[in-house]
């Protein structure tokens, strides 16, 4: 698990990220998208399914540029649901 966390950079800001190589969606916290001021798109959303089985749906998405701490070549546009 050690490796699965990681510092990551989103849009130029210093945050902890749990990094899922498998995974086939990004989700970010609307507390983060909020304090970076970013706008997301309502009208692409999604239904996802929660570790308890419970069912949500993504309140949008939204792209933001990513890089993993200490690694620049690893910048990349990212989407993400919120």
């Amino acid at each position: 698990m050690k490796d699965t966390m990681r510092q990551v950079l989103l849009n130029g800001q210093e945050y902890s990220a749990l990094i899922d190589t498998g995974a086939s969606m990004n989700y970010i916290m609307v507390e983060v998208v909020n304090k970076l001021g970013l706008t997301l798109d309502p009208n692409r959303t999604a239904q996802v399914t929660l570790a308890d089985l419970s069912n949500t749906e993504a309140l949008g998405t939204l792209w933001i540029e990513v890089a993993i701490k200490g690694s620049p070549d690893s910048k990349s546009w990212q989407e993400f649901y919120v």
